[in-house]
């Protein structure tokens, strides 16, 4: 950026003023945001890849597992389990997403990505879960 100042003597200075480093983007005097928490569309942010991952539990505590939407295809992880094992889509109604993997089922509303009911060996009619804490990426072993 190039900023021309001239005074009443008809002196002009040309002054060449560096850009901002990368992490900074124009904000109100006197605020620094870094890139990675403003939302671009172009990538997700730190707080949206916290989203695609985290632990969820039914309510009664029976059942839990980590669940990782960042893999493609998304993982899940049962407490108790050494591996992660890999989800697909068993069925795309018009409610929600269902996904299975080794003995489990999950069900996932569309509209919000919120995953509503697990069925497993605990819960054969299905149980509400919630997810009840933040967790890493999984990989496969």
């Amino acid at each position: 950026m190039r900023v021309v100042a001239c005074s009443l003597v008809a002196a002009c200075a040309v002054a060449t003023v560096p850009p901002p480093p990368p992490s900074v983007v124009a904000a109100p005097p006197g605020v620094i945001l870094p890139l990675h928490e403003l939302a671009d569309g172009s990538h997700p942010t730190e707080l949206q890849m916290q989203q695609l991952v985290g632990h969820y539990s039914t309510l009664d505590g029976k059942s839990g597992f980590i669940f990782d939407r960042t893999a493609d295809p998304p993982l899940v992880l049962r407490d108790g389990d050494r591996f992660a094992v890999s989800v697909t889509v068993a069925a795309n109604r018009r409610c929600c997403w269902d996904y299975a993997a080794a003995g489990m089922s999950l069900r996932v509303d569309r509209a919000t990505g919120r995953i509503t009911e697990l069925i497993d060996d605990a819960h054969p009619d299905g149980a509400p879960v919630v997810r009840d804490a933040d967790a890493e990426p999984l990989s496969f072993p």
